[in-house]
């Protein structure tokens, strides 16, 4: 029994066609009947009904070639996806009789039709995925053009000869493509956006040698009529080469030394958007990589470039206004909301921070948008939002273009076409499916909207265009005052005189027209700003003396225009910190790091900090010693930097501010350490001895942090008082490289590496001051003492004053063996039995010593004066030195609030007085933290403190007072 083909299934409109289309299909088929033939499933009959209204190019396709249907319904890869490399060997055997460019281009259009009417069937049936459509589409172009250009290739040699370098070497040549092809996000009905590129010039080795310039550019002219020209049997796919060097002006194919030159010198902005997606496609992929490569410090700048802005400004409203130009608001691809709108937002952000991002240095949109999401450069529900929008739109985008095989985003405006659209996204009609589309595109357009402001000047609130008069000098000098008056209230003339110091300095007058109009638009956003922090005119003296430090690096003043909220922290902090304000001067790079959600928000681990660390260094190249330098000084400086904006904003209390400063420390010691070590044993070798057994070992070197480094108590300009061991011993020490050298020279060279790499006055600066005091004699001592020198030392010849100090050392960089053997020695010594009267008169000799190698101050000294600072840290060393050979747990802790907490847990103080020294302890170094980042004394007035003093005065003399 018959069974008649479904066409009721699909909507009413669309039957009429459909029932054409299917009489004609079984005409041509030769069956008797037009009834669904005998072995089709019901099913597969309803998905055809529904596949040929929804696309007239599939429909007529069918019907030119009735055994293309049985061929797709046959196929394996009809109802699953392809697997890898299952569509090269088609298309080889598809190819394997052609012999001229003519049969090539034929048998390409033929495999093309057949495998477009297969993919957009998936799709359309909801058999693939949007991944697996868009794959396809693009592996469909790589293996056309890769097959293609094989067989041209091979047939130009034959006439020319092989392409050759100077020395004879062979030349190759490579086709990359950009854009979604380069992607692999290639839709229905795409152009493929494609570069050309050979290795060297030189000449063919043929009979008649032709330049490799001749020969590639007749390759590449071959290729894209093979691939482009429409012809019978239709076309391929259609070739854009304009975004080449100099587009439609410069040659078609470039040798690779002339593309690196080319965009160092003249790339320009949106060139580097395009070669976001770059990818090579086919030829010799190992140069298209190469050239790559090459390109990638041209597209992502190693720091953060906000230059780029201004550009992509340009380019967002060239969108708009195309869009508008052209009717787009029904563009599927150019209409606000639209696809180009999402690429826009995720490339852009891409450009400005991938440099910084590794993840972000990726060809795909969505892999873009999720890497920007976990970034925390885009909110994670709009990156969601923004995924379900784009696969809306391309699933859109391409079922459109499978109505009739045409390259187009407009959504029709026509009854039927329409109603194919509905069909083919699975909706009841055009109405609700217009709707599903409007809600998508606005969700879009407010994340595109958001991403750069159309003009960041404030120009319509008067009281900011007046702003923007008083630095453009339009004002007479009573109205300036006027306005400057509203910024900074007291004394608007100094301020004023000010601002024209700024404006008439060399770093002004030396600007560019372009750096001067950023510097414009800048300005009275600035004066905006400063005028709610708490004292406007110190902040706007301040915001200047930065301002004339990066005035030059128009990147910056681009920064602080675009990024409203990132300027206002800025001036935040320089206002309250004249400390920042300088160390911004001295390295303006860390002005990224204000605009780096990933380090401001959150609260950075040490594992977060090595892997900062890490981060810098790997992006240096060859292991450049100086520029390992620059980025232990920019990981110490931005470290540093938002450990100080969290303590001025009141996000990080006193505790946590001094034990993340000492984590920093530790961290850039440990890469000190491991850096050296690099360093000398590449040269000398690996330094190696004997143990007790005679066996074989490497020895560790460590490094040993006293005072504020080792009681975790850092500031924000605390030097390092450090101590280096090793532990070699036996016999025989001496490196294994081919020049061998004592382990004793090699441990020397390493400890002077360290201090060479955290010492050493660079354009960033040092990355911290070291003292090397501490260790065994002084200065007159070996740099790098053994653990068995220093173990002697400590035991017999040490003075009280270095017992004390070893109360607040820790083991900081090197092999945790190392360190254990270090624990254990400053146990033993600093638990040995003392004289407790004479230890006491040890300790205050060395107080009165300190006291009298300073000029007395004139008013109360946070550290040196009596009941401050010193006088708590000496109690507490006291404290260790007396009472652990009883009490041995006093040896846990080189801080000192935990060691006067565990004399409290022994009974050794009243709990009332060990709270009574962690306060003032905790008071004093809050207040010279406050004074560090206002860059003032920490010399007070007479009076200040004194209720501290006076409490810490009374301990001191209850347990050091005493005879």
């Amino acid at each position: 029994m018959s069974r008649a083909f479904p066409v009721n299934l699909v909507l009413e409109s669309l039957r009429p066609g459909l029932v054409v289309s299917w009489a004609n299909f079984c005409e041509r088929a030769g069956y008797a009947e037009q009834a669904i033939p005998a072995g089709w499933e019901p099913e597969f009959a309803a998905e055809v009904a529904r596949v040929w209204a929804a696309s007239d190019f599939v429909a007529q396709s069918c019907v030119r070639d009735p055994e293309l249907m049985e061929r797709l319904r046959g196929s394996a890869h009809f109802l699953s996806p392809r697997p890898p490399g299952s569509l090269a060997e088609e298309l080889a055997e598809s190819l394997s009789q052609v012999n001229d460019e003519a049969q090539l281009a034929s048998a390409l259009r033929k495999f093309r039709r057949q495998e477009m009417c297969r993919i957009a069937w998936r799709d359309i049936a909801g058999r693939a995925t949007l991944d697996e459509t868009l794959e396809d589409l693009s592996e469909l172009a790589d293996r056309a053009l890769s097959e293609a250009l094989v067989r041209l290739d091979e047939w130009q040699r034959r006439t020319w000869g092989a392409p050759t370098n100077e020395a004879g070497e062979v030349q190759t040549f490579c086709v990359l493509a950009m854009g979604k092809l380069g992607a692999r996000e290639l839709n229905f009905s795409s152009d493929i956006d494609l570069v050309f590129v050979y290795d060297e010039e030189g000449e063919t080795d043929g009979a008649r040698p032709r330049s490799n310039a001749e020969f590639f550019t007749r390759i590449g002219q071959a290729l894209i009529r093979v691939i482009d020209a429409i012809t019978a049997d239709g076309f391929v796919f259609r070739v854009d080469m304009r975004l080449r060097p100099n587009g439609d002006s410069g040659p078609l194919v470039l040798p690779i030394d002339a593309f690196e030159n080319y965009y160092a010198q003249s790339g320009r902005d949106w060139e580097r958007y395009a070669m976001i997606k770059v990818r090579a496609v086919a030829g010799d992929l190992s140069l298209g990589e190469r050239l790559i490569d090459l390109l990638k410090p041209f597209v992502y700048r190693r720091y953060l470039d906000f230059n780029a802005i201004d550009s992509l400004r340009d380019m967002k409203r060239m969108i708009a206004s195309q869009a508008l130009r052209r009717g787009a608001a029904d563009d599927v691809k150019l209409g606000a909301g639209g696809i180009r709108d999402i690429e826009f937002t995720a490339q852009s952000l891409q450009l400005v921070w991938g440099g910084r991002h590794p993840a972000l240095r990726t060809r795909g949109v969505r892999e873009a948008l999720s890497a920007l999401g976990d970034l925390q450069f885009l909110d994670v529900d709009d990156v969601r939002r923004l995924l379900e929008a784009y696969e809306f739109h391309r699933r859109l985008e391409n079922r459109l273009q499978a109505i009739d095989d045409r390259q187009t985003q407009r959504l029709p405006a026509d009854d039927i076409p329409q109603a194919r659209l509905a069909t083919a996204m699975g909706v009841s009609d055009y109405s609700t499916l217009y709707a599903q589309w409007e809600s998508y595109r606005e969700i879009v357009a407010e994340a595109f909207a958001r991403l750069v402001t159309a003009d960041a000047t404030p120009a319509d609130d008067p009281a900011e265009e007046a702003k923007v008069l008083l630095w453009a000098d339009a004002l007479t000098g009573d109205e300036a005052l006027d306005v400057l008056g509203t910024v900074v209230l007291k004394d608007p003339a100094a301020a004023l005189k000010r601002l024209e110091q700024f404006k008439t300095s060399a770093a002004v007058r030396s600007l560019s027209e372009a750096g001067r109009n950023r510097l414009d638009r800048l300005m009275p956003l600035v004066l905006s700003d400063i005028a709610p922090t708490p004292d406007p005119a110190k902040t706007l003296h301040q915001a200047l003396s930065l301002l004339e430090a990066i005035v030059r690096r128009t990147t910056y003043v681009s920064l602080l225009v675009e990024n409203p909220e990132a300027r206002r922290e800025l001036i935040t902090l320089i206002g309250a910190s004249p400390w920042i304000a300088a160390l911004l001067s001295r390295q303006p790079v860390l002005l990224d790091e204000l605009l780096d959600p990933q380090s401001t928000s959150a609260e950075i681990s040490t594992d977060g900090l090595r892997t900062d660390l890490a981060r810098r260094l790997n992006a240096v190249e060859g292991g450049d010693v100086e520029q390992e330098m620059e980025a232990l000084r920019a990981y110490k400086g931005a470290q540093v930097l938002h450990v100080a904006a969290a303590e001025v904003t009141g996000r990080k209390r006193l505790m946590r501010v001094s034990d993340t400063l000492t984590e920093i420390a530790e961290v850039a010691l440990d890469s000190a350490l491991s850096l050296s070590w690099r360093d000398i044993s590449l040269k000398w070798g690996e330094p190696r001895c004997t143990d007790s057994e005679q066996q074989v070992r490497t020895p560790a070197f460590g490094i040993i942090g006293y005072g504020k480094l080792g009681g975790l108590e850092l500031g924000y300009g605390s030097d390092l008082d450090l101590v280096f061991l090793h532990d070699s011993a036996g016999s025989a020490q001496f490196t294994d490289g081919e020049k061998s050298i004592d382990n004793s020279v090699f441990f020397a060279r390493v400890g002077q590496r360290i201090l060479h790499y955290l010492g050493t006055r660079t354009p960033g600066g040092v990355a911290y001051e070291v003292d090397m005091r501490l260790r065994p004699s002084g200065n007159k001592g070996m740099l790098v003492a053994t653990l068995q020198a220093y173990e002697q030392y400590q035991r017999e010849e040490a003075w009280t004053w270095e017992h004390q100090a070893l109360v607040r050392a820790r083991f900081i960089a090197g092999p945790a063996q190392l360190g254990e053997r270090f624990a254990l020695l400053r146990h033993d010594i600093l638990s040995r039995p003392r004289d407790i009267s004479a230890l006491r008169k040890e300790v205050m000799q060395m107080r009165e010593r300190m006291v009298r190698a300073l000029d007395a101050p004139a008013g109360f000294d946070l550290k040196q004066s009596r009941g401050g600072m010193i006088d708590i840290e000496f109690l507490a060393q006291f404290g260790v030195l007396a009472w652990a050979a009883q009490h041995p747990q006093l040896t846990d802790w080189a801080d000192n609030v935990r060691i006067f907490e565990g004399f409290a847990a022994a009974d050794l103080m009243p709990e009332a007085q060990t709270r009574t020294l962690v306060d003032a302890y905790l008071a004093l170094r809050g207040e010279n933290h406050r004074l560090a980042l206002l860059d003032e004394s920490t010399v007070l007035a007479p009076d200040a403190f004194t209720d501290i003093r006076s409490a810490v005065s009374a301990i001191w003399d209850e347990y050091l007072g005493k005879d």
